[in-house]
C-alpha cells in the first residue's frame, strides 16, 4: 500500500492529467473493474503511462494493465501509450540480475517477457507496446 502510494505519487508531478485511484480511472475509462495503479497524460510529449505497482505478482500488474490499455485505447483509439510495472527493490533486482519470478524475466532493456520452451526471451506485449519495469521508489 505504501509503495503503491509512493508512485502514484512520483509520477502525478509528471503527468499533467493524472488518475491515481481505481474509481477515477474507471470513471474516466467508462469501465467497471480492476485497472491499474496510475493512469496519466503528458500533453508536452503527447503521452499516456498506464503504471501498475506490486511486490512480485507480475501477472496481476499484467492483467490490470491490459484492462485499463484496453479501455484507454477504445477510447483515444490513437492514443501514444508507455507501459510500466514498479516492483519492490527485492524482487526488481531478482530480475534485473537475470532471475525468473515464475515465468517472468527482464531483457537487457529491462522489458518483461517470459522465455518460452526453447529458453527464449519473448516479449509480453499488451495492444502492442512492450511493459518496461521499474524498481519502486521507498515509501
Amino acid at each position: 500500500q505504501q509503495q503503491e502510494e509512493a508512485v502514484r505519487q512520483m509520477l502525478a508531478r509528471q503527468y499533467d492529467q493524472s488518475y491515481t485511484t481505481e474509481k477515477a480511472i474507471n470513471d474516466f475509462l467508462g469501465f467497471k473493474g480492476k485497472t491499474a495503479d496510475f493512469l496519466g497524460y503528458n500533453s508536452k510529449t503527447n503521452q499516456w503511462l498506464i503504471a501498475e505497482s506490486k511486490g512480485s505478482n507480475i501477472s496481476d500488474a499484467v492483467l490490470q494493465i491490459d484492462n485499463t490499455a484496453k479501455r484507454l485505447l477504445a477510447k483515444y483509439p490513437d492514443a501514444n501509450v508507455e507501459l510500466r510495472i514498479y516492483l519492490d527493490v527485492r524482487h526488481f533486482e531478482q530480475l534485473e540480475s537475470g532471475g525468473k519470478i515464475y515465468n517472468w524475466m527482464l531483457n537487457e532493456g529491462r522489458y518483461l517477457g517470459f522465455s518460452d520452451d526453447s529458453q527464449q526471451f519473448i516479449y509480453q506485449f499488451i495492444e502492442g507496446v512492450k511493459i518496461l519495469v521499474k524498481a519502486a521508489p521507498a515509501p
